[in-house]
């Protein structure tokens, strides 16, 4: 491999980064269809809840997601995103996931709906690669590690 300079390695961390921030927030609006964009077209996922259950493909990694409860709110919080380039056209990286979960309800609060009491805690580990549609997630992986009672 050609060493990147430090221009491309800044590229690279940033374009992966937005990946991980991107993905939290479309889950969270449930943009399911703009999600998906974020695959590539072959790409494999699992989910930290279902570390076991491979999802492949960014059209069954959107069906997936489409599935998920109506009145499901969540907030997935990104933590400690770590990206390594490992060519111009590939990188690993990792992050730590909080979840928070509620469910909505048309009388909640000025605060908003109460959140549940469990918190999950999550391992995530990716590959990306450089696409002709840019920057995409080729591989998710998580894992709870802890959680909340």
């Amino acid at each position: 491999m050609a060493e990147l300079s430090k221009e491309q390695l800044l590229l690279i961390e940033s374009a992966c980064s937005r990946l991980v921030h991107d993905f939290a927030d479309l889950v969270d609006r449930r943009e399911y269809a703009r999600l998906a964009q974020l695959f590539t077209v072959d790409a494999s996922f699992a989910r930290p809840r279902s570390p076991d259950t491979i999802i492949v493909g960014r059209d069954n990694i959107h069906n997936a997601f489409a599935m998920r409860p109506i009145d499901d709110i969540t907030r997935h919080l990104v933590h400690n995103v770590r990206i390594t380039p490992t060519s111009a056209e590939a990188a690993n990286g990792s992050f730590y996931l909080v979840l928070y979960t509620a469910r909505s309800n048309p009388q909640t609060s000025d605060f908003g709906a109460t959140a549940d009491s469990r918190r999950l805690i999550a391992d995530i580990v990716d590959q990306y690669v450089l696409t002709e549609e840019g920057w995409r997630i080729f591989s998710r992986r998580g894992r709870i590690v802890m959680h909340t009672t």
